[in-house]
């Protein structure tokens, strides 16, 4: 039978060795209380790493959705204002016209009655041009110019896409 002999040398490297040890896992621990994270690094625990990014990249698509939500349907209500805008210019563009056919009218109120007219066309022609942030909403997929000009003569030109 073979004795080994463990010798005070060989007691105190194994203290100091295990002492070193939990020192290195208390820190660990005292970092992940510190930061709330149980991974720091990815060497931590790789398959946790994988989950966390996994979980992170999806969250971050969420959010770009939620966004491009939240900005379509800022986009949808202004075009509404819009358009309920120019249906109710038209509205009263027609009341004029009704109005401005009764012969009993005198020059004052016909050209009174023109220049509501004229302000209309003005309503209806920024109604047109309208922008949601930086692009005209109503110039298909040319969104960078005003998809409705006035040439001199008065003719109104669309500068969009109709496809």
């Amino acid at each position: 039978m073979t004795y080994m002999r463990i010798t005070t040398k060989l007691l105190n490297d194994n203290i100091i060795n295990n002492l070193l040890v939990n020192r290195s896992k208390l820190n660990d621990l005292q970092e992940q209380l510190s930061t709330g994270k149980r991974v720091s690094k990815p060497s931590d625990d790789p398959n946790a790493a994988i989950n966390i990014l996994s979980a992170k990249l999806s969250t971050d698509q969420a959010e770009r959705y939620i966004t491009n939500i939240e900005n379509a349907s800022s986009e949808l209500d202004i075009t509404d204002q819009s358009i309920l805008s120019t249906v109710d210019v038209v509205q009263r563009a027609k009341e004029l016209a009704v109005k401005a056919s009764n012969a009993t009218n005198g020059s004052t109120e016909l050209s009174a009655i023109k220049s509501e007219i004229d302000q209309l066309i003005e309503q209806v022609k920024d109604a047109a041009n309208t922008k949601f942030g930086s692009k005209y909403i109503f110039g298909g997929c040319v969104t960078e110019i005003p998809p409705y000009s006035e040439a001199t003569n008065g003719d109104i030109t669309y500068n969009g896409t109709l496809s």
